[in-house]
């Protein structure tokens, strides 16, 4: 025969104070844990925002920079397309004094495209109005080199001069 259990010794609160009493410890013990588990996730979230907004800061400095630097680049390509023909209108000149007039016939054609994309691409007043003058030479210089004619020369020269002027001003 099992042994016989008591009522009260089954009962877990004896009274309604004790329910009361483990009521509130339960909620205390709730709510501590809760805040255990919230207060440090808080604190993080807290310090990503704030890691975040300096990010933020960080990226605007330096999309500024890459802003910058961008311009800086664009300059630079400039002045190199603009050192490659000069350097392509000193060796059309060279090559005509030199009597071939085949080789700087063949130089002229990307002379003058890469003149007429530069005029295009220029921002300063000056120099664009330089390199107009040097591209409205075009048609001369194109058929004297075909023809052969050693007036080209001269003008070859004074297009390689115009160039080393147009690049000192610039």
């Amino acid at each position: 025969m099992a042994p016989s259990v008591d009522r009260e010794e089954v009962l877990l609160f004896k009274t309604p104070m004790s329910f009361a009493i483990v009521t509130l410890l339960a909620g205390a013990l709730l709510v501590g844990g809760f805040l255990l588990g919230y207060l440090p996730t808080h604190s993080q979230v807290t310090d990503l925002e704030a890691q975040n907004a300096h990010l933020r800061q960080q990226d605007g400095a330096y999309s500024r920079q890459i802003a910058e630097l961008q311009q800086t680049i664009h300059k630079l390509e400039g002045d190199l397309k603009l050192a490659e023909l000069r350097d392509t209108a000193g060796l059309m000149s060279y090559r005509a004094s030199q009597n071939n007039f085949g080789a700087a016939a063949e130089l002229s054609t990307g002379f003058f495209d890469g003149v007429s994309e530069a005029i295009a691409a220029v921002d300063n007043g000056a120099m664009k109005e330089n390199l107009q003058k040097i591209l409205d030479q075009r048609d001369v210089v194109t058929t004297a080199l075909a023809q052969a004619n050693p007036v080209v020369k001269d003008r070859l020269a004074e297009i390689y001069a115009g160039f080393l002027q147009t690049s000192g001003s610039g």
